[in-house]
């Protein structure tokens, strides 16, 4: 028995010593990754907009790059996969936040209810630009071991690299390439389909569909519909300002609404649009999610026209 138990010890300790040890993966500059993991490519200590936004894959589509920079406004946008969760967006725009004028999150619904749940972090800080003592301060040792077992299978399995050959010119596939130098997708990238049409695109191929009856389902029962205000306001010197995202007026969108308005008046944080106001027809949609281009034009005309934007 006693001998069991050092030879289990000896590979426990080998296990730990291979796992603290295993370096994080490095992207090499010429290879596209896919949506989620895009923003391991930025220089993020190089960035200094005026205007962050920080949030969801809504960002990516509802931007208008030509829209905003024709009014003036140098932004940046950090709109990441919604699985991410906000304490990574905000561990990983640390320095450009402090660089920033303003600082605007637009929050989805689920961050709203759930805000802890990071199902995807440890595999996006396996590649991470920050190094791992910076993994262990912001994430703790948990997260830790999981970046590194991320970056272990990485090493162990060069047949699947985390990275790959772009296709975005020869048949168009959702990954870096397809975001522009603001972090928004590419306005000729940008599906002109609406949810009453065709939606069989490669954009709704790419994300999750939008359960109609979000609010309502079992995963969101009414012992789950309140906002997680402590989270908040713990988060809170994080941003300055809140922007709602667009919804479709076919979803549950008032409880959304609802929300957004207690977390403005919760937190003391103005809104950039009315929440009511970002309620669109299903036609301006081109999956369940996300704004196709006419939407995102018709967004960002009301974002650039806000008066808190007015630098």
């Amino acid at each position: 028995m006693e001998e069991f138990l050092k030879r289990t010890f000896g590979l426990l300790s080998l296990l730990i010593a291979l796992l603290i040890f295993t370096p994080l993966a490095v992207i090499p500059a010429d290879k596209a990754v896919e949506y989620p993991q895009t923003f391991n490519l930025f220089p993020m200590d190089t960035l200094s907009p005026d205007v962050l936004f920080l949030g969801s894959s809504t960002l990516a589509f509802g931007l208008d790059e030509d829209v905003l920079s024709d009014r003036g406004i140098d932004f940046f946008s950090f709109g990441l996969h919604g699985g991410s969760g906000p304490s990574y967006i905000f561990h990983e725009t640390s320095d450009v936040r402090a660089k920033s004028n303003m600082t605007v999150l637009s929050p989805s619904p689920p961050w709203l209810l759930e805000p802890y749940l990071q199902p995807e972090v440890p595999a996006l800080l396996s590649h991470s630009k920050m190094g791992a003592l910076h993994v262990l301060q912001a994430y703790g040792l948990e997260t830790f071991i999981l970046t590194k077992a991320w970056a272990l299978s990485h090493h162990l399995r060069p047949w699947r690299p985390y990275y790959q050959e772009s296709e975005t010119l020869s048949s168009f596939k959702f990954t870096s390439d397809c975001v522009g130098k603001r972090g928004v997708v590419m306005n000729h990238l940008k599906s002109t389909e609406s949810v009453q049409g065709d939606i069989d695109n490669p954009y709704a191929a790419a994300e999750r569909v939008f359960d109609p009856n979000f609010w309502e389902n079992d995963s969101y029962s009414a012992t789950h519909t309140a906002l997680d205000l402590d989270y908040w306001k713990s988060q809170a010197n994080h941003f300055s300002y809140i922007l709602p995202i667009p919804i479709r007026r076919s979803q549950n969108a008032t409880v959304y609404v609802e929300n957004v308005h207690k977390l403005s008046a919760a937190l003391q944080k103005p809104l950039l649009l009315d929440p009511e106001s970002c309620v669109f027809p299903d036609s301006l949609f081109f999956d369940e999610w996300h704004l196709n281009k006419a939407g995102g034009q018709i967004y960002s005309e009301m974002i650039a026209s806000a008066p808190l934007l007015d630098l």
